[in-house]
């Protein structure tokens, strides 16, 4: 799951103002339109109302089926119940609202209907959407479910279903919502009154739920409850189909609509891209201004010269800062987690790079470590291995709460379904290798992403000997076409065992007459160097890396571990 951190807090005192301001605002526009209606009798043609209520209808399902999609399409990186809860909401009012307007009267109809069908299908779909939010409001915005996404759709059909056809063949069977010339009957009345009241339930559960914390999105979808509880209002007051109350009550319900909409969008697609690229905000800009400047007028460049010299000094500062803030990511040089040591090295070829590795204590008897290769180096495959590594916690975390699917494989396999989610261009790919050690047990699973340098296992007193795992799929934009199976293997660790974990970067590593430095070579020297600590064995495989490089230039970041169980 991602968690999204809070918008900037709003002042209660200005909220409250808002939120008044809407209230008596809504109060006075249902208020005139009463006047309008019972002093001057005022009302619209038949074909008039029928194309406005044509154009508020679609711009209702408009808005409904946006919602619907927006928070169905981004469960699976969030997994909030109340989500999902008002994404089916939504779909449901949807549906009705799309045949509530195909059976209006007036507009020509595929079935055969009489007036208290339309209505029907309008009082099923408000009574759903007070049943949704208040549901959804009551639920805790913190708290997660593994339900499948795709069975809650099904559900949502199948209740969708039912009430179309109960309100196309049964309404001659159910009590009469609308008689015409004359208006509302009391069952109508009543329902609209219990409609209001789940809304107003709702809001307050909305409002313990924010326990005082007022942010943007929080005031909007208040907001947009007041204004669908005075549209509702309206609807219990008509006499007339074509009278100013109905108007008003259709202009109040897409306005209310429109707030919800602006909250979830702001809340869950909106916010969260701001938050995550907002620390690389100034050096994106500076480098796609610089990039049009170049198109647009070389002249210009070309007369500023000396100021472009200064400005790229101030780049290379920057990049160098983001250097240094890739490196504090990193764990520290050598770390012992439990009976664990790790000993790693990490050589970008560029400012910045596309390797990433780290290690971590996931409770007091599991560790969780990985090293990862992004397809390129430079600012952007940085920038997407600090996306891989928040991803790869998130999964990890989420994982662990699912006791049955704590493996690597199914953290590789979530973590593949986040990415496909994701905006990257779909040529960018990355892979990696994830394992978790056992204390207990001291047992480590393995599953590999698409890493073509299997892990050298080096038994205390015996002769190293390269894992026979499978290198698995890469984690890759193929998500609509294909789904990979990782595979998790097990290596049983003694005391002093070791396994030494590398990037490419490493076996490909060329010296200055185009030879590679290759696995082979590696292992061959692991074994000659015979039984030692990993921290010395790290220190000597620095130099054999040196001397290879001797005399030539790093092609390819470098990324390199050795863990060792230091303790029986």
């Amino acid at each position: 799951m991602v968690k999204v951190p809070e918008s900037k807090l709003i002042n209660p005192n200005r909220a409250s103002i808002y939120l008044g301001t809407i209230f008596i605002s809504s109060f006075f526009i249902v208020y005139i339109s009463i006047i309008l209606n019972n002093i001057f009798n005022i009302s619209v043609s038949v074909n008039s109302f029928l194309i406005f209520h044509i154009f508020a209808e679609l711009l209702s399902i408009l808005v409904s089926i946006s919602i619907f999609m927006v928070l169905f399409f981004t469960f699976d990186i969030f997994k909030k119940k109340h989500h999902l809860i008002l994404a089916n909401t939504f779909l449901l009012v949807g549906f009705l609202d799309i045949f509530h307007t195909l059976t209006y009267d007036g507009m020509y109809n595929l079935f055969s209907v009489d007036i208290q069908t339309p209505t029907y299908f309008w009082i099923f779909a408000r009574t759903v959407f007070g049943i949704g939010i208040l549901w959804s409001f009551c639920t805790s915005k913190e708290k997660l479910t593994g339900f499948r996404k795709e069975f809650s759709l099904v559900i949502s059909i199948i209740i969708a279903s039912f009430l179309i056809f109960l309100s196309i063949s049964y309404t001659h069977m159910l009590p009469v919502l609308l008689v015409k010339g004359v208006g509302l009957t009391s069952i109508k009345i009543y329902m609209e009154y219990s409609i209001i009241i789940s809304y107003i339930l709702a809001g307050i559960c909305y409002l313990k739920r924010m326990n005082g914390n007022y942010s943007s999105s929080n005031i909007s979808l208040l907001s947009g409850v007041i204004l669908a509880i005075f549209s509702e209002i309206c609807f219990t007051l008509y006499t007339n189909i074509y009278d100013t109350l109905n108007m008003t009550g259709h202009i109040l319900k897409i306005v209310s609509y429109g707030y919800i909409f602006w909250a979830i969008f702001v809340k869950n697609v909106r916010r969260p891209y701001i938050q995550l690229f907002q620390e690389n905000d100034y050096l994106t800009v500076n480098v796609n201004d610089l990039q049009i400047a170049v198109e647009k007028n070389t002249k210009e460049i070309m007369a500023k010269n000396a100021a472009l010299s200064n400005y790229s000094k101030k780049m290379e500062e920057e990049l160098a800062a983001a250097r240094d803030i890739q490196i504090a990511m990193l764990p520290n040089g050598e770390e012992n987690i439990h009976d664990l040591r790790f000993s790693f090295e990490f050589i970008p070829c560029d400012e910045l790079s596309g390797d990433f590795l780290n290690y971590f204590a996931i409770d007091d008897k599991n560790v969780g470590f990985y090293v990862m290769d992004v397809a390129g180096h430079g600012v952007s495959a940085a920038m997407l291995g600090v996306f891989a590594a928040k991803s790869v916690g998130e999964s990890t975390r989420i994982k662990q709460k699912e006791a049955s699917l704590f493996s690597p494989s199914s953290v590789l396999h979530h973590f593949y379904d986040v990415f496909n989610k994701s905006h990257f261009p779909d040529e960018t790919h990355m892979v990696m290798l994830y394992g978790i050690y056992n204390k207990d047990s001291g047992k480590i699973t393995l599953s590999s992403a698409g890493l073509n340098c299997a892990p050298i296992v080096i038994p205390n007193g015996k002769v190293p000997y390269f894992a026979n795992m499978d290198s698995g799929f890469p984690i890759c934009k193929l998500g609509s076409l294909f789904e990979p199976e990782f595979k998790d293997f097990d290596i049983q660790l003694g005391f002093g065992d070791k396994i030494f974990f590398y990037t490419d970067g490493v076996s490909e590593l060329k010296n200055k007459d185009g030879e590679f430095l290759g696995s082979d070579k590696l292992i061959e020297f692991i074994k000659e160097s015979g039984p030692m600590p990993g921290p010395l064995l790290k220190k000597k495989i620095d130099r054999v890396l040196e001397n290879h490089l001797y005399g030539t230039v790093q092609a390819d970041d470098i990324t390199y571990c050795v863990m060792e169980k230091f303790s029986p």
